[in-house]
């Protein structure tokens, strides 16, 4: 072989690789693992095509934006193609989206629904994305949120009022012992009357309320 034909083959090869190292191919590929989005639902195995929905699954007549990570390619991009299939009974609508990285797709029917991306560089390589949805014939209705049950508080109970010590305290020194006092047998409206009309300076007692009165009247007729 000449020197000259050696050093052409050479030559060759050296730029091709550094071609395909250079090529927006390969730079996609080598960044395809790395690659994060937050702005939607990942769909297919590429890391590159997202969904606003939150699933893989959408509903009949649902009109839904599907795009690409534009971050993923770079400036050699040449033109973008969006195309979808469906093996439904119906047909799917598809439409331009705000920019040549996103397309909005409707489907009239339940089926499943193919997504296909693909990109043309100024190099004239070419690089091919997909993805598998399923339309469903019926809305997504989300589950509601659990319900968790209120607990009934438990009552504070009420404290129980001793007749015969509120007796002793406040009716003892003017009627006697409890046993034989001079208001056997009284009930709380008369009591009642009596601390009100100031009987027998029986006004003295207007603090006690009306559950103690009654307390009292209890305990006299025991």
């Amino acid at each position: 072989m000449s020197f000259n034909k050696l050093f052409f083959a050479v030559t060759s090869v050296v730029t091709f690789i550094a071609y395909m190292n250079c090529s927006p191919l390969k730079s996609a590929l080598d960044s395809r693992a790395s690659l994060q989005s937050s702005s939607g639902f990942a769909i297919g195995q590429d890391g590159v095509l997202f969904s606003l929905s939150d699933s893989d699954q959408i509903a009949a007549n649902q009109s839904l934006v599907f795009f690409a990570d534009e971050s993923f390619f770079d400036d050699s991009v040449r033109q973008v193609f969006w195309s979808h299939s469906f093996n439904g009974t119906g047909t799917c609508l598809q439409q331009a989206g705000q920019t040549q990285w996103s397309v909005v797709v409707t489907c009239a029917e339940a089926g499943d629904l193919d997504i296909f991306l693909n990109v043309e560089y100024e190099s004239d390589l070419q690089d091919n994305f997909s993805a598998s949805l399923v339309v469903l014939a019926e809305p997504i209705i989300p589950l509601p949120d659990p319900v968790v049950p209120t607990p009934t508080p438990t009552p504070t109970p009420t404290p129980t009022l001793d007749g015969s010590s509120l007796y002793l305290t406040h009716c003892r020194g003017c009627h006697g012992p409890g046993a034989t006092s001079s208001k056997r047998r009284r009930s709380a409206s008369q009591i009642q009357n009596a601390i009100n009309n100031d009987v027998g300076n029986m006004g003295r007692l207007s603090t006690l309320s009306t559950a103690e009165v009654n307390a009292i009247a209890v305990y006299l007729n025991q």
